[in-house]
């Protein structure tokens, strides 16, 4: 009967040395999906979290794979040699919205390169829609791009500068003296260039004391008359315009090309 007792105590070591383990194991399991649904990262939550972030009709995707090139030339054309020539360290500046992640809350984000000596800008986003806008010395226009899987998209900005050899002012004036950008300038002036979408017209001096830039609201181009009805983006007083200080008056147009390949 002793040896029967001593055998018993020897099976019950040698099992309790087998499943200690596999217990101690599962508590260890137990405690771990515990901590784990507190913290709110339950395998639902976290398919609702991903299929959530995929439906924002944002620029998305992660890794540097995902990426594709938006290659920007910025080109200024005169009518003097040389007739084309690129504009190195021009400002380029993509905009785009997407939700903050923190806030939950749909932002503005924006990426900025200045073009190289070749006038080049050259960006890497993902897919998606974005407002692609350059500043030429005051000289702005803003176009929408869409980065497309699998495609490098190439776009030419090409802004194009004339001047106006002789030309006649309309001021409406009813401030005094003062025009104001909601008020408006008729331009009117004969030969090319006749266009028919130019982007600002920018009046200047010798001097100095005048530098305005003029949007253009309104072209009627009839025969080699060109009728432009102009805003300007700062108020001016009239009396600065005089026969003895005639500014020089530029035009300016803006044509984008965009290419995918």
């Amino acid at each position: 009967m002793h040896s029967n007792v001593i055998n018993s105590y020897g099976e019950a070591r040698f099992f309790s040395a087998r499943i200690i383990p596999f217990v101690v194991s599962a508590i260890l399991l137990f405690l771990l999906l515990q901590i784990v649904q507190s913290a709110g990262l339950s395998e639902s939550q976290i398919g609702a979290e991903e299929e959530q972030f995929g439906n924002n009709d944002v620029p998305s995707g992660f890794g540097e794979e995902d990426l594709y090139v938006l290659e920007v030339n910025v080109i200024l054309r005169e009518e003097i040699e040389p007739y084309l020539q690129p504009i190195n360290a021009q400002l380029v500046e993509i905009f785009w919205d997407m939700k903050d992640i923190e806030t939950q809350e749909m932002r503005e984000f924006t990426l900025t390169v200045n073009t190289d000596t070749n006038g080049k800008a050259v960006f890497d986003l993902f897919p998606g829609q974005y407002t692609l806008r350059i500043d030429y010395n005051g000289i702005t226009k803003n176009e929408t791009i869409v980065i497309i899987p699998n495609t490098e998209n190439n776009i030419d900005w090409v802004i194009s500068k004339y001047a106006i050899g002789e030309y006649n002012l309309e001021f409406r004036d009813k401030n005094g003296g003062i025009i104001y950008p909601e008020e408006t300038i008729r331009m009117i002036y004969s030969g090319a260039p006749q266009l028919i979408d130019p982007s600002s017209i920018r009046l200047s001096s010798e001097s100095g004391d005048i530098n305005l830039v003029l949007d253009v609201k309104e072209v009627i181009n009839r025969a080699e008359i060109s009728i432009m009805e102009l805003s300007p983006e700062n108020s001016f007083v009239v009396g600065s315009f005089s026969p003895e200080n005639p500014p020089k008056a530029l035009i300016f147009s803006i044509d984008v090309d965009k290419r995918d390949r």
